[in-house]
């Protein structure tokens, strides 16, 4: 499980967070088009950042993280 959340967005949100579930998939919930800064933090892996522009549809992304050591 791993911890996803929104560093940065075009306009102010509020604290936008969640966690992957077991096949690491997540949803952050409704976001308005912009461009977004994604952060994903697990136990034992280096940190992930992803900046991503979504539109009006659903966005899939894939986010994958270098164990640490």
């Amino acid at each position: 499980m791993a911890r996803v959340i929104v560093e940065s967005a075009p306009r102010p949100v509020a604290d936008l967070a969640g966690l992957t579930d077991a096949e690491g998939r997540f949803t952050l919930g409704t976001v308005g088009p912009g461009r977004y800064l994604i952060a994903v933090h697990a136990a034992g892996f280096e940190s992930g950042v992803i900046e991503c522009q979504v539109g009006s549809v659903d966005l899939d992304v894939v986010i994958s993280l270098r164990p640490n050591g």
